[in-house]
């Protein structure tokens, strides 16, 4: 297989000047350097020595390479700039090269002319490090056929989960009959014989390859009623067209006798055959064998098998330092955009056809890419081949909700992933190309039969009638990138209320917090009867929510809304359905509109019909601008609520004919699309039930006390009146839970004020507060806006609807599986596949507690030797899972990647490598969130406090399971290098050697004061419900903070000041109290993507057992005698739960300076002692604590800039063994000069961490 047209240019002028690496590596030639990290820079640029006068030179010598790069210059290029490259789309492969004089010049996307691609030979070493292959110019070339067949072959003998998924798929009877036609292959591949066959109920299932291609215009060739007959005996080969010809090639080379062409085995001239066979698409691409997909060619002759050479790219080979010193070669491809979209991502009908198909094989424009339900393979292993990342994985696509190309159809059921997964695919479903308008909804219907069949949801022109609030705030794309302008379909397609409705590209609405919506009903009728996802001929959709009239006006710069009783134009943002310029033929100026709320601060602009009956259309979406609580409402003790269309005036009531006027049922709003057509005389429409919205208590009442507050209730009751200023407040908080009034005063135009039931005044006083309310003064200032609580608010609202349809449901909050329970909206956390072990033998923890039995879940790599003497432990830190390298189950990258594996420091040519979940977690070992096996619910708080000891004893009954005696190493980071050093404490006879990376013997102050805030944070969340969250929302909001506290310490100040300065992320926007600065930004991104990832259960117990950490002498002995004692009651009586119950109590006076402990009153000799223990000795009692490690070699690593494991730590560690008697001590430590990281060293040093461990070992 070439690599290229001609051989990559190499010479020894630039082989000499010019070098690569990956690493942080420095040589004559060039060297990294840190600059800012952006859109399109990962946030490290790698410097050449040498200035642009010098390459001049060496190109007017002949060098190819220089001859290029001198023509790079930019019109402020001059003799001493120098050649910078940076790293483009968060991919070292992809480099931009410029000649700068500042490192942060030109950071950008790069053109494709100043952009390389940088690829490796499979066979160069430097393959390790680059996962870019040069591109493969030869798709049909039997070493590509080979290679196809070895990925098939793979995924039909190791992948377990792509077996189950087409036993699933595969038909078991005539229920899923699957393609009604094929086409039958034979012959010899030269000359090929095809002709049709038809498939009946009876028929015996065959393997079939299903086409994906794009049609570019009517089909040349295509079946037709009248020749059905005759292409049952033979179709003339030579009349296909080359991407149909192509299709039989590959289909013929897999030996595959059977092949489907939506062209050719679906009768194009009948309507009756369309509409079966579109029903049957999605059973027709998931029990396919494989689908070949044409990605690269735009038309049907075009083909997809030709070489794929490219004009004017080129090709350089230039020296490569690998991270470990080794020296290789890479080559530099000019001319390619590998992260292009393919023709085929434009075509919508091929959207569910790649996301159906169980294994998808892709004809590029660069490379086959190969993905199936289990594992990714490609031909030239590329990370980020085009949009179609990793099946498990997402890609970006410039778009703000990335899309996967394999759906995870078993966690449909929970809400918010539902949501999530159909806003996304229609997002980029209508960013794609549709030959005919009117298929809008068949085209995606495969997806949406697929997702009711797995949920039982409802699906409606398009949308979900489960989750109408989310599914109602679409919106056409109206900016500048759009590919066309968005505009009404010209004949019916779909009522106004869907996004089916409109051409152009859609978005949805995101950051409202609450449902304020209740379906009444919902009417949908389709050409096919009872096939709710056919063509719809038209629908009816009835709601009842908050409402209020205002009218559409336009000033100098658009349009806005009117409210006509306040005189003031409504604060907030419109957008209107057609683009800008066709708004004047869609309404007129001073027209009434009606505003119907569906979230908070979202509604539906709406315009009544011409036809004299309360129904309307949809024309917009509005957005609230102001979120201030109402409080008078409060105060005067009154909940507005909707009952009828009523103004309230301040001393007249004449004035409520100043609102639109609106009859009292008109709160029953109807939207109906206009101009039905004229066969919507069809069969009975489908009609689902009424969704109310659940009302909610509020947390900080006891259970009695609790005042129901429902939207469409006339009401709000507390069962006692004495607690009456209690109800205010719980008014209050729900006001301030929403970030805004429940109606503001702008709405009383459609509401009227009911009486409290637990208000002791008159129904009179009531009614006169209400003839003396007077509109409150314009604010002097308008209100700041906070994304970053409308985010956790959306949040709150996903997981708050998954618990409601579980508790719709009559799920309980426990299972019946015996590890963890999954009801409602908690999360499932999980690393991916693990192994499993189950102990049934009771654990003695050190506090006292017992686990009965417990699971624990781990990973482990490389061939453990016949005498099992190869078996390293590697020990975790404290939000990782054992998923510390990809598997062939669980190929997603592991959290220590790079350092395990053939030839890496754990290396898995000699060591066999272990790795579990600590129990106490949440990745599959036991932990808070699994079920006690004593009554069959959450453990929760219930779950014992937990030690680092008692993390290692279970570990090592995994060994004493595996039959590991002795261990070769115990190695562990973090929490994990306390995990290292107990296993030696406590079996120094089961461990051979000790490998403790920025660890610590004993948790300091400092950090446990960091982990106690985080748990303090954690548990001051009101979900948090003293850990009874189970079934639950949980704890999110607490849990993205804790995780912001501790990303603080896990980088450096001076790494801080280096990567974000006092940068703000917009320095055009005035400041704001959300998050502004680039490093609030980069916090509040940490806090979002961890918060649903983790129990934060868990996070409690795992922290708290890292500050209960202490190797020191006296404690070992005190856990000692207390476990006998524990040890001697269990075996004169059943153990109690009671008896190991928390008694602590908070003192009565708070902790105060003792005189004589101030720094002001200390001199110069106490300032040695813990103030600074970088100086002072190690105490005698962790000396002798450490005293079983004495004849264990021992590496002790630790970085200068670590502020949350000092390097003081390790010293003391390293400094404890060598005066307890050690002789074989490594001690390393990382100045701040060689890496800034500081805490995260260990994760991405793998030069220096990697380096030194590997020696170690070795």
């Amino acid at each position: 297989m070439m690599s290229s047209p001609a051989e990559p240019h190499s010479c020894e002028l630039c082989e000499s000047r010019l070098i690569l690496t990956f690493g942080n590596y420095y040589s004559d030639q060039g060297w990294y350097e840190l600059i800012d990290e952006n859109y399109f820079a990962t946030g490290e640029a790698y410097v050449f020595n040498i200035a642009y006068d010098e390459a001049v030179l060496l190109a007017d010598q002949g060098c190819e390479l220089f001859e290029w790069l001198v023509t790079l210059r930019r019109d402020d290029t001059h003799s001493e700039s120098y050649l910078r490259a940076y790293f483009a789309h968060n991919s070292r492969e992809q480099m931009v090269l410029d000649w700068v004089d500042e490192l942060g010049d030109h950071i950008d996307g790069g053109t494709l002319e100043r952009k390389l691609i940088v690829c490796a030979e499979k066979s160069e070493l430097a393959a390790e490090e680059v996962a870019y292959r040069p591109p493969n110019l030869f798709p049909a070339s039997k070493e590509t056929v080979e290679t196809i067949k070895s990925w098939l072959q793979e995924c039909f003998t190791t992948h377990a989960e792509c077996q189950q998924l087409q036993n699933s798929n595969r038909p078991s009877d005539a229920s899923s009959p699957g393609p009604r036609r094929l086409l039958h292959l034979s012959g010899k591949a030269a000359h090929p014989r095809v002709r049709l066959r038809e498939n009946s109920s009876t028929s015996n299932f065959v393997e079939y390859a299903a086409l994906s291609y794009c049609w570019g215009g009517d089909q040349p060739v295509k079946l037709k009623e009248s020749i059905v007959k005759s292409w049952m005996t033979d179709i003339p080969y030579d009349q296909f067209p080359q991407t149909i010809k192509d299709a039989i090639q590959v289909a013929m080379a897999l030996d595959l006798e059977y092949l489907w062409v939506d062209a050719l085995c679906i009768i194009q001239d009948s309507n009756p055959d369309k509409a079966e066979q579109i029903s049957r698409m999605a059973e027709i691409y998931e029990q396919a064998y494989i689908t070949i997909s044409a990605a690269s060619a735009t038309a049907v002759p075009e083909g997809f098998l030709h070489d794929r050479y490219m004009a004017g790219e080129k090709g350089f080979r230039m020296p490569f330092t690998c991270q470990d010193g080794r020296m290789s070669a890479v080559i530099l491809w000019q001319g390619r955009e590998p992260d292009a979209w393919e023709p085929i991502d434009q075509r919508s009908w091929c959207l569910q056809e790649s996301i159906l198909s169980p294994r998808v094989l892709e004809y590029g424009t660069h490379n086959i890419r190969w993905h199936c339900a289990q594992s990714r393979a490609d031909e030239s292993k590329l990370r980020h081949d085009g949009w179609i990342g990793h099946s498990k994985t997402f890609a970006q696509l410039h778009m703000s909700h990335p899309l996967t190309s394999s759906i995870d159809w078993t966690g449909l059921g929970e809400s918010y992933k539902f949501v999530e997964v159909w806003q996304t695919l229609v997002s980029h479903y209508t960013r794609r190309g549709l030959g005919w308008y009117q298929d809008k909804l068949l085209a995606i219907s495969a997806i949406a039969r697929k997702m009711s069949k797995m949920t039982d949801k409802h699906y409606a022109a398009g949308l979900w009638t489960e989750f109408l609030g989310e599914m109602l705030l679409w919106h056409p794309n109206h900016g500048p990138d759009a590919k066309e302008k968005p505009s009404r379909h010209a004949t019916y397609v779909a009522p106004s209320w869907s996004w089916a409705s409109f051409s152009g590209e859609i978005d949805f609405t995101f950051g409202s917090t609450m449902h304020l919506l209740e379906i009444v009903r919902c009417e949908v009728k389709t050409q096919i009867p009872n096939d709710e996802f056919s063509a719809v001929t038209s629908a009816r959709l009835e709601i009842k929510t908050l409402m209020f009239g205002a009218r559409l006006r336009k000033g100098d710069y658009g349009w806005f809304l009117w409210d006509e009783e306040m005189k003031d134009e409504i604060d907030g943002s419109l957008m209107f359905d057609v683009a800008e310029a066709a708004v004047d033929g869609e309404v007129v100026e001073d027209e009434q509109v009606l505003l119907a709320l569906i979230m908070t601060q979202d509604a539906l602009m709406l315009k009544k019909k011409k036809n004299g009956v309360d129904e309307y259309v949809r024309i917009g979406i509005f957005r609230e601008g102001q979120r201030m609580t109402n409080r008078a409402r409060w105060e005067m003790g009154g909940v507005v609520m909707v009952l009828s269309i009523t103004t309230i005036g301040s001393n007249n009531n004449s004035k409520s004919s100043k609102a639109m006027e609106i009859a009292p049922e008109a709160r029953e709003m109807v939207c109906e699309a206009e101009n039905p057509p004229p066969h919507a005389d069809g069969p009975e429409p489908q009609q689902f039930e009424q969704v109310p919205l659940q009302s909610a208590p509020l947390p900080f009442l006891k259970n009695d006390e609790i005042p129901r507050i429902s939207l469409f209730t006339e009401n709000v009751s507390v069962l006692e009146k004495k607690h009456k200023m209690r109800a205010h407040q719980a008014l209050r908080l729900a006001g301030r839970r929403l970030q805004r009034p429940l109606l503001s005063p702008r709405r009383r135009a459609s509401t009227i004020l009911l009486s409290s039931s637990f208000s002791s005044s008159s129904s009179s006083s009531s009614a006169s507060a209400t003839e003396t309310q007077t509109p409150r003064p314009a604010p002097s200032n308008p209100a700041l806006n906070f994304p970053c609580l409308d985010a956790i608010e959306s949040r709150s609202a996903r997981l708050s609807a998954d618990s409601s349809s579980a508790s719709r449901a009559g799920l309980s909050s426990s299972s019946s599986s015996s590890t963890s329970s999954s009801a409602g909206p908690e999360p499932s956390y999980t690393s991916g596949d693990t192994l499993n072990y189950h102990c049934r033998d009771p654990l003695l923890l050190d506090w006292g507690g017992v686990l009965p039995s417990f699971n624990i879940a781990y990973e482990s790599w490389g061939r453990l030797n016949a005498d099992k003497s190869n078996a390293i432990l590697l020990h975790t830190g404290l939000s990782a899972s054992s998923h510390a390298r990809s598997t062939d189950a669980n190929p997603a990258p592991g959290w220590w990647e790079k350092f395990i594996g053939p030839g890496a420091p754990l290396d898995t040519d000699r060591f066999h490598v272990v790795c579990t979940n600590v129990i106490g977690g949440c990745y599959g070992s036991t932990g808070p969130g699994s079920v006690d096996p004593g009554n069959g619910e959450n453990y929760a708080t219930r779950f014992p406090i937990l030690t680092m000891q008692d993390m290692v004893r279970a570990q090592f009954r995994l060994l004493d399971h595996l039959g590991i005696g002795r261990l070769y190493a115990s190695v562990g980071s973090s929490m994990g290098g306390m995990q290292s050093l107990a296993a030696a404490t406590l079996f120094p006879d089961r461990v051979s050697r000790v490998a403790t990376i920025s660890g610590c013997a004993r948790s300091h102050p400092y950090s446990i004061a960091m982990r106690h805030t985080q748990r303090q944070v954690l548990m001051m969340d009101p979900n948090w419900n003293r850990g009874f969250y189970y079934g639950r929302v949980p704890p999110h909001a607490g849990m993205k903070l804790a995780r912001e506290i501790a990303t603080v310490t896990y980088r450096s100040g001076p790494e801080w000041e280096q990567r974000f300065g006092r940068r703000r992320a917009d320095p055009g926007k005035p400041p704001a109290l959300c998050p502004d600065f680039l490093i609030e930004t980069y916090l509040d991104h940490a806090g979002e993507k961890w918060c649903l990832t983790y129990d934060p259960n868990s996070l409690l117990y795992v922290s708290k057992a890292m500050d209960l950490f202490d190797l020191g002498y006296e404690n070992q002995v005190a856990t000692q005698a207390r476990r006998r004692a524990r040890e001697d009651a269990l075996a004169t009586a059943p153990y109690s739960p009671s008896e190991s119950a928390c008694s602590l109590t908070l003192p009565n006076e708070p902790y105060q300076e003792q005189p004589g402990s101030s720094s002001a009153s200390s001199d110069a000799s106490e300032l040695a002692s813990p103030a600074n223990p970088a100086s002072s000795r190690p105490p005698a009692d962790l000396i002798r604590g450490l005293s079983p490690l004495r004849d264990i070699p021992t590496l002790v690593m630790g970085v200068a800039s670590d502020i949350l494991f000092p390097a003081w730590q390790q010293r003391e560690i390293a400094e404890s063994l060598r005066l307890g008697g050690n002789r074989n001590v490594t001690h390393v430590e990382l100045s701040e000069e060689t890496s800034l990281f500081g805490h995260d060293t260990f994760l991405l040093d793998l030069k220096n961490v990697g380096g030194n461990l590997r020696l170690f070992l070795d």
